[in-house]
C-alpha cells in the first residue's frame, strides 16, 4: 500500500474517532446543579457567619438535603430493589456541611434505647450519635453557623417511646445539650427566631411527638414544629412524565416564597422539596430519585438527558420549561430537565432573588448550593458573579 494512502487512511480514522468523541461529549449533561459524586464541588463552611444577626429564620434561603444519610442501598428486605431506588445522596455528611448545606433530614428507627438511621427499611450504616457528633464537631469549629435538623421516626412505629428515647438519650445528654437550641420564653421570637439566637446551635425540626404540634398555636418541646413551615413535598410521581407536574409545584412554591412584599408573607417559613420518586418502593418503578433532580438517563453526574420522545415543533406549548434540543438531523425534541437544574436556572436568570426559603433536594451540585446561598446576599456581592 502506498505511503500516502496509508497516511490518508490514518488521518481519516483519527478524524472519525474525534467526531465520535466530540459527539459523546456534546450529548453529556454535566451541570453545576447536580452531582452524583462523593466529593464536594464547592466550599462554604462559613457563609452564614457573614449574615446579620437580626435576620429571622423566615427571611433566609437555606440549602438542605432530603434523606440526608441515604447513601447506602444494601440490606433491604424487598426483592428486586436497586441502588437507584434507595440512594438519595452521594456526599457524606461532613462534606455536605462544608459545602454549605444547613438543613438536614434525618430518619431514625428505635434500636434498644437509641436510634439508628434508616431510609425505609434499609439501615444506613450510621447511628443518630454519629450524626450529632459530626454536626457538633462542625459547629464547634464554625460557631457563626447553625444547622437545622428534621428528625422523623422511620421503620419503627412507637411514637411515645421515640419521644422518650430522644429526650433521655440525646436532648438531656450533656454531650449534646449545650448545642441544642432551646425554645425561648418570649412568644414573639419562639416560632421565628433570629439568626443571632441560632448561631452555634442545632435547631430540631420536630417531626415526631406530633401531638405537641397539632395546631398553629402549638409549640414543640425540642425545637420548632416541622409543620410550622409551609411545605411543598410532592414526592410520589406517576412515571417519568409526571416530572413536569412536580416542577410546577416546586416553581409555585418558589414564587410564593420570593414574594416578600407583605409582612405577613415575609413571616412564613417556606420549605420546598425538589426530590421525588416512584409511588412507593413496592412498585419498584420509575422515576428514580436521581432522575427527578437531574433529568438524566443514568445516575452519573455527566449522563445524557432523557428525551421525552415528543418533537418540539408540533408541541410548542407542551412542558415549556423543558429544553428543546437536537435529537436527529434538523429535528428538535423535548428533553426532560431535573428540578435541581430548573431551580438553578431560575435563580441565575433572576426570577428568584429575594428569598426562596429552605430548599431540600437530592444530589445537590456545588452550583445549586452556591446559588441558594447567594440569595442571602446583595446582588453587588461577589457571590453572584
Amino acid at each position: 500500500m502506498p505511503a500516502t494512502l496509508k497516511s490518508r487512511l490514518k488521518v481519516s480514522l483519527i478524524s472519525l474517532i474525534l467526531i465520535f468523541s466530540f459527539t459523546e461529549v456534546s450529548q453529556a449533561h454535566r451541570h453545576h446543579s447536580y452531582s452524583h459524586d462523593w466529593w464536594r464541588t464547592t466550599n462554604n463552611p462559613l457563609w452564614m457567619t457573614a449574615l446579620k444577626d437580626e435576620l429571622r429564620l423566615s427571611e433566609l434561603s437555606l440549602p438542605g438535603t432530603h434523606d440526608t444519610m441515604a447513601l447506602h442501598a444494601k440490606g433491604g428486605l424487598l426483592r428486586g430493589i436497586t441502588r437507584d431506588h434507595i440512594v438519595t445522596q452521594s456526599m457524606p455528611l461532613n462534606l455536605q456541611l462544608e459545602s454549605g448545606i444547613r438543613v438536614l433530614d434525618i430518619r431514625c428507627a428505635i434500636t434498644g434505647n437509641s436510634f439508628k438511621i434508616y431510609h425505609g427499611n434499609i439501615y444506613q450504616h450510621a447511628n443518630f450519635d454519629d450524626v450529632l457528633d459530626m454536626v457538633v464537631k462542625f459547629l464547634s469549629n464554625h460557631r457563626g453557623e447553625t444547622v437545622l435538623m428534621r428528625v422523623k421516626e422511620e421503620n419503627t412505629n412507637n411514637p411515645r417511646d421515640f419521644e422518650r428515647i430522644f429526650r433521655e438519650s440525646y436532648w438531656d445528654n450533656d454531650k449534646y445539650k449545650r448545642f441544642m437550641w432551646n425554645v425561648p420564653k418570649t412568644p414573639e421570637t419562639s416560632q421565628n427566631p433570629t439568626l443571632g439566637e441560632l448561631r452555634g446551635k442545632i435547631v430540631i425540626l420536630q417531626d415526631f411527638a406530633r401531638w405537641q404540634c397539632s395546631d398553629s398555636s402549638s409549640k414543640a418541646e425540642f425545637g420548632l414544629c416541622y409543620n410550622s413551615f409551609k411545605i411543598q413535598d410532592e414526592f410520589q410521581l406517576d412515571g417519568d412524565a409526571d416530572l413536569y407536574n412536580k416542577w410546577e409545584k416546586v416553581k409555585k412554591h418558589l414564587e410564593d416564597a420570593n414574594n416578600i412584599d407583605t409582612p405577613e408573607n415575609n413571616a412564613i417559613k417556606y420549605m420546598n422539596y425538589l426530590s421525588g420518586s416512584s409511588k412507593g418502593l413496592s412498585s419498584l418503578g420509575r422515576p428514580f430519585p436521581y432522575f427527578v433532580v437531574s433529568g438524566h438517563i443514568r445516575a452519573s453526574t455527566s449522563s445524557d438527558r432523557m428525551s421525552t420522545a415528543f418533537r418540539a415543533n408540533p408541541n410548542p406549548t407542551l412542558w415549556p420549561d423543558f429544553p428543546r434540543l437536537v435529537c436527529d438531523i434538523n429535528i428538535r425534541c423535548i428533553f426532560f430537565e431535573g428540578t435541581n437544574t430548573l431551580v438553578y436556572g431560575g435563580i441565575r436568570k433572576g426570577y428568584y432573588t429575594r428569598r426562596i426559603g429552605i430548599v431540600m433536594t437530592d444530589f445537590p451540585g456545588g452550583g445549586l448550593i452556591n446559588r441558594i446561598i447567594c440569595i442571602n446576599f446583595p446582588r453587588t456581592n461577589r457571590c453572584w458573579r
